[in-house]
């Protein structure tokens, strides 16, 4: 379900649609809810962490985007 969740932020927007298809999903594959909020939660907390390393290497600017 991580990498579903990875997979469906690649653009950078995690969709209502994207986020739908990742609960149907996990229904048909016996995932209880509870776990794929968790799995949410840990996907927003690496990109946060990986915004963080980012700036400390490269400051605001986030090189080969236009996303600061």
């Amino acid at each position: 379900m991580f990498d579903a969740i990875r997979a469906s932020n690649a653009d950078g927007a995690y969709a209502e649609a994207e986020r739908a298809a990742v609960r149907r999903e996990a229904t048909t594959l016996g995932v209880p809810e509870e776990v794929v909020v968790a799995l949410e939660s840990l996907h927003e907390d690496e990109q946060e962490l990986k915004r963080r390393r980012i700036a400390l290497d490269f400051g605001d600017e986030i090189p080969y985007t236009d996303r600061k």
